[in-house]
């Protein structure tokens, strides 16, 4: 994937991995004029996986500058699906994100 994306200049020719610093959640590494509408839908994709209904709307919502509500967004659902997947109760989940708030 690299290959190809260095290929349709949608990285540097010299990117390396080792370059990734930090989180993956607050910088891409991509070049493409609508990185800023693909990481928004990234942020908005479970809910649109859920809710196919929500779809038209957030086809609409990505193109408004909203900052760190879609970060919001995504760390709220990325909670829920924690809890679902764990079982664990809200308290515990919290509990956990906290310890771990600055990898997201």
């Amino acid at each position: 994937m690299t290959a190809i994306a260095r290929e349709l200049g949608y990285l540097a020719k010299d990117y390396s991995i080792d370059e990734m610093q930090g989180s993956v959640f607050h910088h891409s590494f991509l070049k493409q004029p609508e990185i800023r509408e693909v990481a928004r839908i990234q942020k908005l994709f479970y809910i649109g996986a859920r809710n196919a209904r929500f779809i038209p709307l957030i086809r609409k919502i990505v193109h408004l500058r909203l900052g760190p509500i879609y970060h919001l967004i995504f760390l709220i659902t990325y909670l829920i699906r924690y809890m679902r997947e764990t079982g664990n109760n809200l308290l515990n989940v919290l509990v956990i994100s906290f310890k771990h708030i600055k990898n997201y």
